[in-house]
């Protein structure tokens, strides 16, 4: 039989792992778009 305690920990270990991810999506979705930028400026730069 499964008790509340064993349902809440569930709960609780399924939405750390869901935050960590989203916060892993966002981290990494600011990352490109810097490198993005970086790159396409220093394209530009080179191309004077």
């Amino acid at each position: 039989m499964v008790t509340l305690q064993d349902l809440n920990r569930r709960v609780a270990i399924n939405t750390g792992n869901y935050v960590e991810s989203v916060t892993t999506s966002v981290g990494t979705g600011i990352t490109d778009v810097i490198d993005t930028t970086v790159a396409d400026q220093t394209a530009d730069a080179a191309s004077f």
